[in-house]
């Protein structure tokens, strides 16, 4: 056979092959149901208020409030298990269950944001000022992308702020407070534990 008579039997298998599957499809004996009805004649539901949209019986200032909810700070713990940043009592605390001197890690450098107020070893308590860098570069900014923008209602977390430690027998404990003993915000906290964390983790 030529190449002609080929294509020709090629066609034919194809378009029989096509027509069967067209006579196959369940839809072409398919027919319409009755429409659907109350049982027994009975009412049909009311709807209309479905979507009504309720009353909220809250006072608003009218100013719009678009500030993202507070994130939790980062917890995490070290590949030994012995360093943990956690929350105890809703304060940001690291907990120690190693060698390491928990009053070694509270006064060492954690970095060019953070200063050093006073010590007091006796009571295992240091103060420390944190100046805030995303509120410093906002400050200096032009005055149009400050106004223009979501960052110019960033609030400023620069401030003092408190470590604690305690001591107990099979841990110690590492706590971050503002003065008045509140925890501070995720920022301030996953900054300064992101440094110690790093300090007790070294080899």
């Amino acid at each position: 056979m030529n190449l002609k008579t080929w294509t020709i039997i090629s066609l034919l298998t194809l378009i029989s092959a096509c027509s069967r599957m067209v006579k196959e499809e369940p839809y072409l004996t398919a027919s319409s149901s009755k429409t659907l009805s109350a049982a027994n004649d009975s009412d049909m539901p009311n709807t209309n208020n479905n979507l009504d949209i309720p009353v909220v019986d809250e006072a608003h200032d009218g100013v719009p409030n678009d500030r993202p909810p507070a994130m939790a700070f980062a917890k995490k713990r070290s590949q030994s298990e012995d360093i943990v940043i956690t929350d105890l009592n809703g304060k940001p605390t690291i907990e120690i269950y190693n060698q390491t001197s928990p009053w070694e890690l509270m006064i060492a450098d954690f970095g060019q944001h953070w200063t050093l107020l006073d010590e007091d070893p006796e009571n295992c308590v240091v103060k420390l000022n944190y100046s805030d860098p995303i509120a410093t570069e906002i400050k200096e900014e032009g005055f149009f992308k400050r106004v223009f923008t979501t960052r110019s209602r960033y609030e400023d977390q620069s401030g003092n702020y408190h470590l604690n430690c305690i001591i107990e027998n099979s841990r110690h404990l590492i706590t971050l407070t503002t003065p008045a003993g509140e925890a501070p915000s995720s920022h301030v906290v996953d900054d300064l534990f992101a440094h110690i964390f790093e300090n007790a983790t070294k080899e």
